[in-house]
């Protein structure tokens, strides 16, 4: 990676004279599919019909049209994978810019302003960081690692500083993930930067490699299922009577774990090739999805105030079944019905 450093005066309105409505088609003087876009068959969701009367909001950025539409039988269209390659483009801030173009590549809630050194990169190599990926975990595992694969195919995996987690660190080292640390602030000469959040047949292929490879570590099948505890971890959605459910689980022959405190390298060896998973709807379900063989089942706990299915697509992608059950808002969180998730399971299990 060449740079070189020049002295100039980056300020706020200098970088919002950037900012518009340009798209990385429009900018990119070389385009190239990497993979093409591709239909998935969804299935009907399981789940007891009067639990959607309990729903009383939807996550952010989806509505609830949208959510009972990824529960039943269907086609969902996705859109391929590209490859853009850019010119002259500055990095700041955690995203791209070029006059009447934004791309975010790290979360950030505001610009800040900048006076001084620069450095000119004259090749930025793959970008291997999604916007999303920088922000939850989730998004991290499913999209980030698999994108860095990719990067590493075409050339040289770059990314902006980051700090990752020991959780995170554990699953770099095990998957073998790997990026050169762009400027925080610079002019690229080139960059090459990948559109590879849908799941494609060409992502859906990089998640198999990802399951064989943590199928791989397996210590021999000991365990019915997993079922991931949240506890009071991430974005507010607490589960009151977790360890209930978690404990009649166990009875059942379920290994609990919770992803937050657990050893990376055991949980894999031990959960691998899981037949079903259950958790609380959130970013610790990607732990359980790379631990799932392709015909299992994935189970979530649904708070009713953020009913969100994220997972029915990447389930649906890879022919794994989907099932839910939405709780019961209560002070501070909410309550699951410990024998609807038993029921749920024995269905789940039976199909």
């Amino acid at each position: 990676m060449k740079r070189h450093v020049f002295t100039s005066d980056l300020s706020n309105k200098a970088f919002r004279n950037l900012l518009g409505e340009r798209s990385l088609q429009e900018i990119a003087t070389k385009v190239e599919e990497i993979s093409p876009p591709s239909e998935v068959t969804r299935t009907n969701a399981c789940f007891d019909p009067g639990d959607i009367s309990k729903v009383t909001d939807v996550g952010m950025g989806t509505t609830l049209e949208f959510e009972l539409q990824r529960i039943q039988a269907g086609v969902s269209p996705h859109k391929g994978t590209y490859a853009y390659e850019l010119h002259d483009v500055t990095l700041m801030d955690g995203a791209l810019y070029k006059f009447r173009f934004k791309h975010g590549i790290s979360y950030r809630k505001q610009l800040t302003s900048h006076t001084g050194q620069v450095e000119v990169v004259e090749d930025g190599g793959t970008l291997a960081q999604s916007w999303l990926g920088s922000r939850y975990f989730g998004h991290w595992v499913r999209d980030d690692i698999p994108l860095a694969w990719l990067a590493k195919q075409i050339g040289n995996p770059t990314g902006i500083h980051r700090p990752l987690t020991p959780q995170q660190l554990a699953y770099a080292e095990i998957l073998g993930v790997e990026f050169s640390t762009l400027p925080h602030v610079a002019h690229l000469s080139k960059i090459t930067v990948l559109t590879d959040s849908h799941y494609n047949q060409g992502k859906v292929a990089r998640w198999k490699t990802m399951r064989d490879a943590i199928a791989s570590r397996a210590i021999g099948k000991k365990f019915n299922g997993v079922m991931l505890l949240r506890g009071f971890s991430g974005e507010s959605r607490v589960l009151l009577n977790e360890l209930e459910i978690a404990e009649r689980l166990e009875r059942l022959g379920f290994y609990i774990v919770n992803p937050g405190t657990m050893d990376v390298e055991k949980f894999l060896s031990e959960a691998a090739a899981a037949d079903i998973v259950v958790g609380v709807e959130g970013s610790q379900l990607a732990n359980g999805f790379f631990c799932m063989k392709e015909d299992a089942s994935m189970l979530v706990l649904q708070p009713p105030f953020r009913f969100n299915n994220i997972y029915k697509d990447a389930c649906d992608a890879i022919g794994a079944r989907y099932g839910f059950v939405v709780g019961d808002l209560a002070a501070n969180g909410f309550t699951v019905d410990a024998e609807a998730v038993e029921r749920i399971v024995e269905r789940l299990c039976q199909t």
